[in-house]
């Protein structure tokens, strides 16, 4: 029932996309930015499925690296499983090095091909926990990412992700 409801509310966000003349809608595996048990498999045929809905639509459904996604070995098996023309990444900078200790290089090694959407943020653990950070006061190397990037001429969108709606206790 719950992929049926997350599927639902995809065909929304696919239909107001095209109403707005968007190219891309985010889709993630996971509410979770840390890997937790997932069906990869079944996340595959769910996405498979919204990007069919998407390509007469002329939207691109961006798979984020998060949940077990952020792994990039394992992205790269899931887009490589997905084999659609309108899918892409959504590289969430933050996660494969949080939580996979990925150097950026290794990371974009893997899906750099795949990545139409950058999403930045820092951090530095304390205590166990993710302690999210100003840009450039936390250890995330974001500028080896973007350096990687426009190296490899990356030219679309990279977005500043701060988000107090989920984490209040953020900085202003």
């Amino acid at each position: 029932a719950h992929i049926e409801s997350a599927l639902g509310e995809a065909t929304v966000y696919t239909d107001l996309a095209e109403k707005l003349g968007v190219k891309y809608i985010r889709i993630m595996i996971t509410n979770h930015p840390n890997p937790e048990k997932t069906d990869f498999d079944g996340a595959v045929r769910a996405y498979q499925r919204i990007c069919d809905y998407a390509k007469d639509k002329g939207i691109i459904p961006l798979i984020e690296t998060n949940g077990i996604l952020a792994e990039s070995s394992r992205m790269k098996e899931f887009m490589e499983c997905t084999n659609r023309a309108n899918s892409g990444v959504l590289w969430d900078i933050h996660h494969p090095y949080r939580y996979f200790n990925e150097t950026a290089e290794e990371t974009y090694n893997n899906i750099g091909s795949y990545v139409k959407y950058v999403h930045v943020k820092d951090s530095v653990m304390e205590n166990g926990d993710v302690k999210y950070k100003m840009l450039g006061k936390g250890d995330v190397p974001v500028a080896d990412a973007l350096n990687l990037l426009v190296k490899n001429g990356y030219d679309s969108f990279i977005t500043l992700e701060w988000v107090k709606r989920w984490c209040p206790d953020l900085e202003d």
